[in-house]
């Protein structure tokens, strides 16, 4: 069982699951460092990064041709 807590709680109405949604995210949000908030396009090689290893995206960047543990 892992629990984790982060920031104070969010009071929902739980009446609306859209309102509530929104009210989380901009808490999250709240929890952030300002530049979360700039618009940012990813390069090829951050969205690879973010893949499952052995993925189309993740093969297309150089990481792809290090073997684990030889640098």
């Amino acid at each position: 069982l892992v629990t984790v807590r982060v920031g104070a709680p969010v009071a929902l109405k739980h009446d609306d699951p859209d309102v509530d949604t929104k009210k989380i995210m901009k808490s999250i949000m709240a929890l952030l460092p300002p530049e979360s908030r700039e618009k940012h396009k990813p390069t090829a090689e951050e969205v690879a990064a973010a893949m499952p290893p052995g993925s189309a995206a993740a093969k297309a960047t150089p990481e792809s041709k290090r073997r684990p543990g030889s640098d």
